[in-house]
């Protein structure tokens, strides 16, 4: 019998399993006939074999099937597969892009570039795609293109370098983007409309509101006992809601354009709990509702002036909804956080409301657009000032028992060795106003209002008059003047020219009713004090008494 010195056995199983033929011991495996060597090695052949092809056949499986279409090239840029998913989207059919370069997939410069970038990287390593992805152009067969989402892998098999790239038609994407962005363009220009629809009608509007309000708060003053008074009072109410309505809009138009700026310091809340207590308790007493307000000596880090807005507001939607039982304003302190609360026994909200009433023009039981309780602004103005301070703005409510708005803010400790403030002092002696508005009703309405309350007047339509006044020997206490004068003349022009005449400054409040930004800007820069028509009585008296008070 022959004897045949072959490890085809370990040589059939090396093959089958990839791992290199063991070595042998000393002695020799004898095979009994070479068909049995063959046989075996055949079967773990033939195994492999089934193994690969199965493998095939799920990747081709998988590539034909693909949503994503599936392009491989080798190291020079040509095509080697090209999957159903590829051949529709670019339209061809892979016959016509095998073996071709896959330039052709693409519209110019970037077929120009492709071998130039497949050159770069095979000499530096460089990635600029593979293994990164990014968007790219594709080209059709009709020409036309359209933007993809590329990613790229890369492998080698028999010492040749192979790319893999997987695309996906991202059209349908760009167009919602684009229809986005075309969207927020339009929504923002609509907003710019908005802003310069309301600055313009604003003014227009708030002229012959501002005349009104002065000469009815003189009427009031001058037939108090007389039959007419019922008469000027409820003019004053129309007066007073139409008033409301133009300041609500134009603090939401401020806010909404960012003029508003939020000035922190210190704030003792003593002073704001005892202002509002002496404004609301009369308000809380005509309708027969306890108003109590917890004072605190609790210092907070806030901008005063905008604080009390807020505070204000929420105290006026209190009373404005309570129509049994009370309002109570308090504090509660967590740690370095202050809470003042709002508590109140009116009608209360759905809890699937209280997100919506901080929306503009939205009111909880007023159906019937009741003006006495208020016009839906309020909330929307508090949510925005609150934002702008950076405090958190709550509410919690039952409907039928009543709500507690809240808003937190930061503690401060006042320092150790601080002396107490200075009490503040009025002024007692007359003031000599100087009035200046080329309206003539609107002067004369102010000129009316200030010397009723005792105060010596100055009137001026222009500049120049202006400054004729104080030529003559006048030294006005303080300066009240109209932004938008005759002959592209300014209140601010004005009041610089009293300044200069003086070589000394003069207190000086400007009214408009402008809202445009680069006005109220203007204003703010040169340090004056700014009212926006239609000026409240009591707004105007406070304003006056603070500038004599600075002219002390």
């Amino acid at each position: 019998m022959t004897r045949l010195v072959v490890l085809l056995a370990d040589a059939a199983k090396a093959m089958g399993t990839g791992e290199p033929i063991p070595p042998q011991p000393a002695g020799v495996i004898e095979l009994d006939t070479v068909g049995d060597a063959i046989r075996d090695a055949a079967d773990l052949i033939g195994q492999r074999a089934v193994a690969l092809q199965e493998s095939e056949s799920r990747y081709r499986a998988i590539v034909e099937t693909a949503v994503d279409a599936m392009v491989v090239i080798d190291g020079d840029g040509v095509v080697h597969a090209f999957n159903p998913a590829a051949e529709r989207l670019f339209g061809y059919a892979s016959e016509a892009v095998i073996g071709r370069n896959v330039r052709m997939l693409m519209p110019e410069p970037y077929a120009s570039e492709h071998d130039g970038y497949l050159s770069n990287y095979r000499r530096t390593g460089v990635r600029k795609i593979i293994g990164i992805g990014r968007e790219i152009t594709g080209r059709r067969q009709d020409g036309s293109t359209f933007p993809a989402e590329l990613a790229v892998a890369e492998w080698r098999a028999g010492g040749r370098r192979y790319y893999t790239g997987i695309m996906r038609d991202v059209s349908e994407r760009r167009r919602a983007e684009d229809a986005l962005r075309t969207s927020k363009a339009e929504a923002d220009r609509a907003n710019l409309a908005k802003s310069k629809f309301l600055a313009a009608a604003s003014h227009d509007l708030r002229q012959p509101v501002q005349a009104l309000v002065l000469f009815q708060a003189t009427l009031v003053e001058r037939l108090a006992g007389h039959a007419a008074q019922p008469l000027v009072e409820s003019m004053g109410q129309a007066l007073g809601s139409l008033h409301m309505l133009l300041d609500s809009l134009l603090d939401v138009s401020r806010l909404d354009a960012g003029l508003i700026v939020a000035h922190p310091e210190d704030v003792p809340l003593t002073e704001v709990f005892e202002r509002l207590a002496a404004e609301y308790l009369p308000q809380a007493g005509a309708k027969r509702l306890r108003l109590r307000v917890a004072c605190t000596r609790t210092m907070v880090r806030s901008d005063p002036v905008l604080l009390e807005r807020i505070l204000r507001n929420l105290v006026e939607n209190a009373l404005r909804y309570t129509d049994r039982g009370g309002v109570l304003l308090g504090c509660r302190r967590r740690g370095d956080r202050l809470r003042v609360e709002v508590w109140d026994t009116g009608v209360g909200v759905e809890p699937d409301k209280q997100a919506e009433i901080f929306e503009e023009f939205v009111q909880v039981g007023n159906v019937e657009r009741d003006r006495t309780k208020g016009l839906g602004l309020g909330l929307a103005v508090v949510r925005r000032l609150a934002r702008l301070l950076g405090h958190e703005v709550t509410v919690r409510s039952v409907p039928g028992k009543g709500s507690v708005f809240a808003i937190e803010m930061p503690v401060v400790t006042p320092a150790a060795d601080a002396g107490p403030a200075k009490a503040e002092q009025a002024r007692t002696r007359d003031g000599l106003i100087l009035v200046i508005d080329d309206e003539v009703l609107v002067r004369l309405g102010l000129q009316a209002m200030l010397e009723g309350w005792g105060y010596r007047v100055l009137a001026a339509g222009s500049v120049e008059e202006a400054v004729r006044h104080v030529e003559s020997g006048a030294w006005p206490h303080a300066i009240l003047a109209d932004y938008r004068l005759r002959g592209g003349e300014t209140g601010l022009d004005a009041i610089r020219a009293i300044h200069d005449r003086l070589n000394a400054a003069v207190p000086a409040t400007v009214i408009t009713g402008d809202t445009a930004p680069e006005r109220l800007i203007e204003v703010r820069e040169g340090g004056f004090s700014l009212l926006h028509k239609p000026v409240a009585a009591h707004e105007l008296r406070a304003t006056v008494g603070e500038m004599l008070r600075a002219a002390e």
